[in-house]
This record gives structure tokens, C-alpha cells and sequence, in this order.
């Protein structure tokens, strides 16, 4: 029987604190949901889907970096539960420099002990990247924290082949669009705060067909960010496109519009709208963009 594992990627970059100096730190894992995973199985993120985890600092000195596995204590996904043991997760260097405006790649490996007891579950695990203070001149360490979240098959099959089943390496820029004082009743282009829309890079050396889709957020691993809800119907964002093909080495943008009814009941909200990018069956894994849309009051 042919086995399928599904994989779905959520990416936006949350700051755990406030630096003390200029710069930055990014982590490209926020929410990662693995699915169908097998009972006595190794499974390595970049075998599966091109996608290490990258720390990335976008400051102009080097800094050193403390990686960490973390049991969840609190904002625990529903019907999930906490990693019964962090050894299931295995990173590359958990310590490691990185230069001035330059990245860290590690690999991000999931281990499932052989035991029935295990069918069926979902688990989620916390990652965080630390910036480790150098010689006490820095009192609050810039963090980033993301969660993997992975379900395990209900029934244990045979001969699980631990290879790509997708390519998710693509870019998409930005990851999260804000737009403020939306009109209701009016059609408004999603673009950047510098009036440019988001684009999909495709860095591989081969084309990338792209399936684009709005959803409901509570139809995907997304949390919805505080002072948001999540949009009343996810058709009133609309795709030029919603199939569209990347060449190697090649970027592209993505036309997008939001069209909020004009009624008192949508005036002076805030609304989560999501973005799904798949590039290939519903099986192949996707990628999301967040549309941050604030409507005017009057």
C-alpha cells in the first residue's frame, strides 16, 4: 500500500523579546505541520521537503545563536498534546556563529519510537533560536520560537521510504501583508508597505507550478494573531491567478485584491485572512501568507 505523508508549512517570523540594539534575528519555522507520520520512523525535514531550518541574523556583526528543544508549557495547538520526550527531535549544531547579515542551516529530524502507543497522536514540540549575550553587554536576548506540530499514523505500514515528496524551498516575499483602512465596498490591491505585490522566487533549477487558494484560518494550522479575527469568508479575497508557473531561478508576482461588503457589521475590524501556496496535490505540502486587513471605521 502506498503511504502518504502529508506536509504542511506555516512561516511567519514572531520576536519573543525586544533587542537592545539594532538588528535582527528570523527563524523560517513558525508552524510546520507534519501529518501521517510512522511508528518507528526517521524522517528528515530537507529529505522530505527541501526545507532546512534557517536562522538568519539582519544585523552587521556576527552573533553566536543557541538552537533549543522545548516541551510546550502553554498556547498548546487544539487537540494536540505536548512531545512526550524532546529526544524525538533532532537538530544539527544547536550552538553555532553567525556572520553579519548571513544564515544558519540545520537539518530538522523527527524520530517516533516503534510502540503502539503512539498511533494516532498528535504531538507538538517548541523550537526556539536564542542569541547568546557576549560579555555582558547585552541584558535581553533577541529569541525567536516556532512549533512543529506532527500527527502519527493510526495504523503502522511497512516499508516507509524516507524521501523528498516536495520541493518547499521557494520564496515568497513578503510573508505577511498589513493593510489599514480598508473601505468596505471598495476593491483594493494587496500590495507591500513600499506599493509592490508579494512574489514567489523559485531559487531550484526547475520549474515550479503553483496552486494559490484563500482560506479560512481555521481551516489551516495558522493561529490567529491578538486583536485579529479570522475572516468572515475567505472569497473576499480574490487571485488573478490561482495556478501560475516559476521557472528556475526565476520570480514572479502575485496579483491579489480584497473586496470587503460594505455593511455596518464589517466597519472597523480586523481580519486574518490566509493564503495557501501548494505546489502540487493537496499531499505535497503548502506554504501560507498572512493578509492583515484593519477596515475604516466610518
Amino acid at each position: 500500500m502506498k503511504k502518504h505523508i502529508i506536509i504542511i508549512l506555516t512561516l511567519f517570523f514572531t520576536s519573543i523579546t525586544t533587542p537592545l540594539w539594532a538588528g535582527g534575528l528570523r527563524m523560517n519555522y513558525a508552524e510546520v505541520l507534519v501529518q501521517n507520520l510512522q511508528i518507528g520512523s526517521n524522517y528528515s525535514m530537507i529529505k522530505l521537503v527541501n526545507l532546512p531550518l534557517k536562522v538568519t541574523n539582519h544585523s552587521d556583526s556576527p552573533i553566536d545563536i543557541q538552537l533549543e528543544i522545548l516541551t510546550p508549557k502553554s498556547k498548546i495547538k487544539e487537540d494536540f498534546e505536548p512531545i512526550p520526550d524532546t529526544a524525538w527531535i533532532e537538530l544539527g549544531e544547536t550552538l553555532a556563529e553567525v556572520p553579519a547579515n548571513g544564515v544558519y542551516e540545520t537539518d530538522v529530524k523527527i524520530s517516533i519510537p516503534d510502540e503502539e502507543k503512539y498511533l494516532g497522536k498528535k504531538y507538538q514540540v517548541n523550537i526556539k533560536a536564542r542569541i547568546k549575550p557576549k560579555g555582558g553587554g547585552m541584558r535581553l536576548a533577541l529569541a525567536v520560537q516556532g512549533r512543529l506540530l506532527f500527527t502519527v499514523a493510526a495504523v503502522k505500514q511497512a516499508g516507509v521510504a524516507d524521501k523528498a515528496i516536495a520541493d518547499l524551498g521557494f520564496v515568497i516575499d513578503p510573508l505577511r501583508v498589513d493593510l489599514t483602512d480598508v473601505l468596505p465596498g471598495k476593491k483594493v490591491e494587496i500590495l507591500t508597505e513600499d506599493k509592490k505585490s508579494v512574489t514567489l522566487e523559485n531559487p531550484g533549477k526547475k520549474k515550479i507550478r503553483f496552486t494559490l487558494q484563500s482560506l479560512d484560518p481555521k481551516d489551516t494550522v495558522m493561529s490567529i494573531e491578538p486583536g485579529f479575527e479570522a475572516c468572515p469568508n475567505p472569497d473576499f479575497l480574490t487571485i488573478k491567478k490561482d495556478e501560475m508557473s516559476v521557472g528556475a531561478g526565476r520570480k514572479k508576482p502575485v496579483k491579489m485584491f480584497i473586496e470587503i461588503p460594505d455593511s455596518p457589521e464589517h466597519k472597523g475590524k480586523k481580519y486574518q485572512f490566509i493564503v495557501s501556496i501548494n505546489t502540487g496535490t493537496a499531499t505535497s505540502g503548502a506554504r501560507y501568507l498572512r493578509i492583515m486587513v484593519s477596515t475604516a471605521k466610518e
